[in-house]
């Protein structure tokens, strides 16, 4: 779609695209090859990943482009670049991110709605073939008119539960973390109204008992407390991930869950 605008004035268009399309629309103003600044070519995860993404009414070309390819481009120069920094906590969010791409492809998604979720959902469906209120619900969310409102719903679910169970999960692990601090009581205790910190802390080491005993007496070093720890929060957030996601009998379900998708995407 966006190569067919190609030489033409896009003042006044609506041009349907999302991540690297209007980088595209500029490059192939320039004349050159699309090759030269998109050399990689990216295509949809395997396995069951285009069904799962349907489910959401999103669909992928076989061939699409994303900002990712354009840094292989030889005619393009990173302007900033950040050095990579190592955090624990980075490291279980994306260890449950990465959980969560790996079942996209092996498992089927069978997603469930909060009822919050479950609201927007049906308010976004009401507004099909309702301009006036298409309109009132995208001024409310700050997005574009045009944009499809019952897929933004869906995927917006998916994606707001998925980030609360990798921040969740890495959440804990600073919470416990801290507690793990030897002198972590003592400080509460020389504060006000810190009962309920102090509980909270004895709580977390109870969590972790034997880990603590072992911190506790030198038996392990910091590197191996952090390793244990995190290894155990990233396996939390993944079996919080499938109990939502990926397994059709969960005690964690909620009644609601997708319909199918309106049309073929």
């Amino acid at each position: 779609m966006r190569e067919q605008l190609k030489g033409q004035n896009l003042e006044g268009k609506t041009i349907d695209g999302y991540c690297a399309g209007l980088l595209l629309l500029c490059a192939q103003e320039t004349g050159r090859p699309r090759r030269e600044f998109f050399p990689v070519s990216e295509h949809p995860a395997s396995g069951k990943t285009l069904l799962n993404l349907a489910q959401l009414d999103v669909s992928m070309q076989r061939d699409f482009l994303s900002p990712t390819g354009a840094f292989f481009s030889p005619q393009m120069t990173i302007v900033h670049r950040s050095p990579p920094m190592y955090s624990p906590r980075r490291e279980i969010e994306q260890g449950v991110y990465d959980h969560f791409a790996t079942q996209m492809q092996e498992q089927q998604l069978t997603p469930s709605l909060d009822w919050h979720q479950t609201l927007r959902l049906k308010m976004a469906e009401a507004a099909r073939g309702n301009q006036l209120l298409a309109g009132v619900l995208a001024n409310a969310a700050g997005v574009n008119r045009n944009m499809n409102l019952v897929a933004a719903a869906k995927l917006g679910a998916v994606v707001q539960t998925l980030d609360e169970f990798a921040y969740g999960a890495s959440g804990h692990y600073r919470q416990v973390r801290d507690a793990f601090q030897l002198d972590a009581v003592d400080i509460l205790r020389d504060g006000k109204d810190s009962k309920e910190q102090i509980n909270d802390v004895l709580n977390r080491r109870r969590q972790h008992a034997d880990l603590f005993v072992r911190w506790e007496a030198g038996v392990i070093t910091s590197r191996e407390l952090r390793i244990e720890l995190v290894d155990y929060y990233i396996a939390e957030g993944c079996r919080n991930l499938d109990d939502r996601f990926f397994t059709e009998n969960s005690n964690n379900r909620s009644d609601s869950a997708f319909s199918p998708p309106a049309e073929n995407p």
